[in-house]
């Protein structure tokens, strides 16, 4: 991590730290970051004419990757998505390199409301971590509810055609054989499923695999 003086001397007084360990300038360890079990998640049918692959790097039970993005997410500890990118890339070296890596979209409303977005900051670290690009190739049409207070069927209509390609990025989709679509927090699947369908539907032959911090 490249601090800035300021970054550097606030973390003296204020150190990044879990519930668990403090190691000052970062919220995780890498002896934290390597007790967490990576898994790919059981794709249906359907969904494998999408997504290659859907890695999760840590399990949903990790109550120490949970504090995190709930306080990345909620309380605006942006800072953490670097540790989440660094999980990320410390987890994914068996896969395909990716020309390209998109953060799934952003909701208009909590955009707006945040200020930031989890998927897009973690998205843009990780591209540094592997030396590729990153593109918000992906937009979402309009608000919606909250996916996790839905069950599955409302998820999946929740979602349905509410992406489209992102036409100023798209010089950078078309140049790509291989895509990671980024997510700090995957249950069902459904909001990656809908991203690479949307890629999919007009470009068939890009690889995509789905990279998520916490799954179950």
């Amino acid at each position: 991590m490249n601090l800035n003086p300021f970054e550097f001397v606030l973390d003296l007084f204020v150190p990044r730290q879990n519930a668990n360990f403090s190691s000052i300038h970062s919220y995780l360890s890498q002896a934290e970051i390597d007790t967490q079990i990576p898994r790919l998640k059981n794709l249906e049918v359907g969904q494998k004419q999408y997504l290659n692959q859907v890695l999760i790097a840590s399990e949903y039970s990790s109550n120490l990757i949970q504090d995190l993005i709930e306080r990345a997410k909620f309380y605006g500890e942006i800072a953490i998505t670097y540790d989440f990118a660094k999980l990320l890339f410390s987890k994914t070296t068996e896969m395909p390199k990716p020309d390209l890596i998109v953060p799934v979209p952003f909701d208009p409303g909590r955009r707006v409301q945040r200020g930031y977005h989890i998927p897009e900051l973690i998205a843009k670290d990780l591209a540094k971590f592997l030396k590729t690009e990153v593109s918000t190739i992906l937009v979402k049409t309009k608000n919606t509810a909250q996916q996790t207070l839905l069950d599955r069927e409302e998820r999946l209509k929740n979602l349905e055609n509410k992406f489209k390609i992102n036409s100023p990025e798209i010089q950078n989709l078309e140049k790509a054989k291989t895509i990671w679509i980024v997510d700090d927090l995957v249950t069902t699947g459904t909001t990656l499923l809908e991203c690479a369908k949307t890629i999919k539907q007009e470009y068939p032959e890009i690889e995509i695999y789905g990279v998520v911090v916490s799954g179950n």
